[in-house]
């Protein structure tokens, strides 16, 4: 049976192995922080009411091209100036539990674990922002598919110190297969658009991808009557903040 935990595992350790002839301890570089978040939510759905600080490592082997974050595989391939490509092996797919209480509500009943990996590819302008088109896969629960398009516009780029903060007004929708959207949203749930978000992010390029804003805000939720109306939904709306910060160990 195709496990994607070990395969992350394997590619993880053949990475190890790989590398330890071709880089030296130098060029190892090893990332560690926290992230806190006003609560958990996934494409439009609150998954845990309550905040949550979860504690963060990253780790690339002589490349930012490809990492790894927690439970994820990172890679990330620039075709060109304006083009960029991103695959995402996510060996915790899940998020619907809370790593501890806060005093929010917890899923009704847990959804089984699940992995999932996602393609992006994102069309950019160096000094606007880009679009992105993205597709994620299901690897063992339901085995269904989302899509999600959405864009950011870069507001400007000053310089505090050494560090040049990047602000920008994103937004994203997407949606489903009814497999993903029934698995997501509950029982009851329909294929086609299913949520939306849209916010302000603060990202901190190139010190940290662009990928992993250090702080955003944003307002989402679910779309359509049946989906707003599944068995697991608890809010059909909601507002996120979410700060983070890493400091490089090696």
């Amino acid at each position: 049976m195709f496990c994607v935990s070990r395969m992350f595992c394997a590619a993880s350790l053949g990475l190890a192995i790989f590398c330890s002839d071709a880089v030296t301890a130098r060029e190892i570089n090893i990332s560690l922080g926290a992230k806190y978040s006003s609560n958990l939510s996934k494409r439009g759905m609150t998954l845990y009411d309550s905040h949550q600080v979860i504690p963060i490592y990253a780790i690339d082997f002589g490349s930012p091209d490809f990492v790894i974050v927690g439970s994820g595989l990172y890679f990330r391939h620039d075709v060109n100036e304006n083009v960029r490509f991103r695959s995402i092996l996510l060996a915790n797919a899940t998020g619907d539990q809370p790593l501890y209480e806060t005093g929010g509500v917890k899923a009704a009943a847990a959804r089984s674990m699940t992995h999932e990996w996602d393609n992006v590819v994102e069309l950019s302008h160096p000094d606007r922002g880009e679009i992105s088109v993205a597709l994620s896969q299901d690897l063992k629960a339901h085995r269904g598919r989302y899509l999600q398009v959405g864009s950011r516009v870069i507001l400007g780029r000053p310089m505090v110190g050494s560090a040049t903060l990047e602000p920008a007004l994103f937004g994203f929708v997407g949606g489903g297969t009814e497999s993903h959207n029934r698995y997501l949203y509950g029982a009851n749930a329909v294929d086609g658009l299913a949520h939306y978000e849209y916010g302000v992010s603060l990202s901190l390029p190139p010190n940290i991808d662009r990928y992993f804003p250090v702080l955003a805000v944003k307002r989402f939720g679910i779309l359509g009557a049946e989906n707003k109306g599944a068995e697991l939904v608890q809010r059909t709306s909601n507002t996120q903040f979410v700060a983070l910060f890493a400091f490089k160990v090696i």
